[in-house]
C-alpha cells in the first residue's frame, strides 16, 4: 500500500464546494502528533487576496496543471503521473502546459488561471526562475524553510505561494514540489487542503502552517513536530535479477525485537522476490524500517497498516510479525518503491496496486488463487480504473491482483511495463488492443 488515497477523496469535496541515505536534518524536529493536527495548528493572518490554501485554490476554479520539464525522462513522467492522477479524478477537463509555456518576466499576465505547479526548482523551470524569490529554498537534495534545513530525498513541500509583486512578480500559486529524482512521487496522498504549507519526510508530517506577508516580504509560520526517536541503520546485500543491491535496514533504537535475525531474512527474501518477479535490472536503493509493534509505527508514521511504502524517499515501513508474513508483505511495498525508480509512475492505481499484490502471492494472509473464490460480486474492471481508491481494500485489491496476473499470463511482466503500466482509464481499451490483449477476456480473471 502506498500512501495515496484518503486525501484525494477530500480533495474531491473540496473542489466540488481525494538506498538513498536516510533524511538528515538539521535543527528540524520531526513528528509525533498527527499530520492533520498539525497541519490545522497554525493560524496565520490572510496575506493576499487571492487563495491561501489548496482548498481555496481548487475551489476557485478549474486549475492549470504545469508540468516541470527539467528532470530526465524518468522524472518527467513521475510529475506527469501524479498531475494525470490528480487530473483524473477531479478535474478531467483541466489543461496541462509545460514549465516552459511561461515567461516568468512577463509578471502575472503570463500565467493560466489557478495554476498548480509540479515539481522543485530542479524539475520544474518556472520554480527555478522564481527561486530567489522565494520565501524557501530548494535544492535536488535540501530544503531550507524557517531556519530548518531538511536534507536528503523524499523531502516533499505542498504550499500554496501568495500573489508577489516587484520584479519576479507572480500570481497565488499552487506547488507540489520535492527532493530526490522522485521528488512527487506519491505526493497527491500526503494531507493537505486546509493550510498554506506542509512538508513531510520519509516518515510522515515534519511541519505545517502558513505564510505571512510582514515588512520584510513572505516569512514561513510554521509548526514543527516534536523529535522523533533514533533510528539505527545497518547496510544489507539482496540477490537482484542481475546481480546484488544494497539495502539499508533501520530498527528503533533500543527497541525490543523479537527474532531479529529472522526478520532481516524475511526482509532481504521480499526484495528478492520483488526485484525477480519484476525483472529490475537497473541500479535500485531501497531503506526499511522495521518496527518493534505496531503502536511504535504508528507513533513515527501515523500509518495503523501493518506496512506502508514511501516512493519519493525510497523507503519501506513494517511492523515487525511472523517472517513468512512479513516476506510476502516486503515483496508487496518493494514493488511500489522499485517501480517507482525504474518503470515510472503507473496510470491508474488498480494497476499499480495489483502488480504488487501479484509480486506478494496474495493480499490479507490468503493466497492469490484463493480470492477468486472468496469474492462475491468481484468489481468490474471499468470501476476498478476510475473508482479504485473510493472501493474497500479487500473488494478492489484481490481483483487487482487477479488482473494483473491475467495480464502476465498473456504478455509477460516486459510487455506490461512497456505497454499497459501507464494506460489510463480513458487509453486503456486502446493499450489493451496494442498489447494484444482483448480488454474483455481480462474480465473473466475475476467473475
Amino acid at each position: 500500500m502506498t500512501r495515496t488515497g484518503a486525501l484525494l477523496a477530500a480533495l474531491a469535496v473540496a473542489a466540488c464546494s481525494d538506498a538513498t541515505p536516510p533524511v538528515e536534518t538539521t535543527a528540524a524536529p520531526a513528528p509525533s502528533s498527527s499530520a492533520a493536527s498539525i497541519t490545522s495548528a497554525a493560524s496565520a493572518a490572510p496575506v493576499s487576496s487571492g487563495p491561501r490554501t489548496p482548498n481555496e485554490l481548487f475551489a476557485s476554479g478549474t486549475p492549470t496543471f504545469i508540468a516541470g520539464t527539467l528532470g530526465d525522462d524518468h522524472e518527467d513522467r513521475v510529475i506527469r503521473g501524479q498531475i494525470e492522477l490528480l487530473r483524473g479524478l477531479l478535474f478531467p477537463n483541466a489543461k496541462v502546459v509545460d514549465d516552459t509555456s511561461i515567461d516568468v518576466a512577463r509578471g502575472p499576465d503570463a500565467w493560466p488561471p489557478n495554476p498548480v505547479l509540479y515539481g522543485g526548482p530542479h524539475h520544474n523551470a518556472v520554480v527555478a526562475a522564481l527561486a530567489t524569490a522565494l520565501p524557501f529554498r530548494m535544492t535536488r537534495d535540501s530544503l531550507e524553510i524557517d531556519g530548518h534545513t531538511l536534507k536528503g530525498a523524499g523531502i516533499q513541500l505542498i504550499t500554496v505561494v501568495p500573489a508577489q509583486a516587484g520584479a519576479l512578480a507572480h500570481p497565488a500559486f499552487m506547488l507540489y514540489a520535492g527532493t530526490g529524482p522522485e521528488g512527487v512521487a506519491e505526493i497527491n496522498g500526503m494531507p493537505h487542503g486546509e493550510n498554506g504549507v506542509a512538508i513531510y519526510d520519509a516518515f510522515d508530517s515534519i511541519a505545517g502552517g502558513s505564510f505571512e506577508r510582514g515588512a520584510k516580504g513572505l516569512t514561513p509560520a510554521l509548526n514543527w513536530a516534536p523529535l522523533r526517536a533514533a533510528i539505527t541503520d545497518e547496510t544489507a546485500v539482496v540477490a537482484g535479477a542481475r546481480g546484488p543491491t544494497k539495502v539499508t535496514l533501520s530498527t528503533v533504537t533500543g527497541a525490543t525485537y523479537d527474532d531479529l535475525p529472522s526478520m532481516r531474512g524475511a526482509v532481504l527474501r521480499g526484495l528478492a522476490t520483488a526485484l525477480k518477479k519484476l525483472d529490475i535490472d537497473a541500479a535500485t536503493d531501497v531503506r526499511v524500517v522495521i518496527y518493534p509493534n505496531a503502536e511504535t509505527k504508528k507513533a513515527f508514521t501515523h500509518s495503523v497498516g501493518d506496512g506502508h511504502a514511501a516512493s519519493a524517499a525510497r523507503t519501506l515501513h513494517v511492523r515487525a510479525f511472523d517472517a513468512k508474513l512479513l516476506e510476502r508483505l516486503i515483496a508487496h511495498e518493494a514493488t511500489h518503491v522499485y517501480t517507482s525508480q525504474v518503470w515510472g509512475p503507473p496510470g491508474t492505481p488498480m494497476l499499480g496496486e495489483g502488480l504488487a499484490v501479484w509480486v506478494s502471492g496474495q493480499y490479507g494472509g490468503v493466497e492469490l488463487a484463493d480470492w477468486k473464490k472468496k469474492l462475491e460480486k468481484p468489481a468490474p474492471i471499468a470501476t476498478l480504473l476510475t473508482g479504485f481508491r473510493r472501493i474497500p481494500e479487500r473488494e478492489a485489491y484481490p481483483p487487482a491482483g487477479l488482473v494483473t496476473r491475467a495480464i502476465v499470463e498473456r504478455i509477460g511482466v516486459a510487455k506490461l511495463r512497456d505497454t499497459l503500466w501507464r494506460a489510463t482509464p480513458q487509453s486503456w481499451q486502446a493499450d489493451c488492443e496494442s498489447a494484444g490483449i482483448h480488454a474483455a477476456d481480462l474480465e473473466k480473471a475475476i467473475h
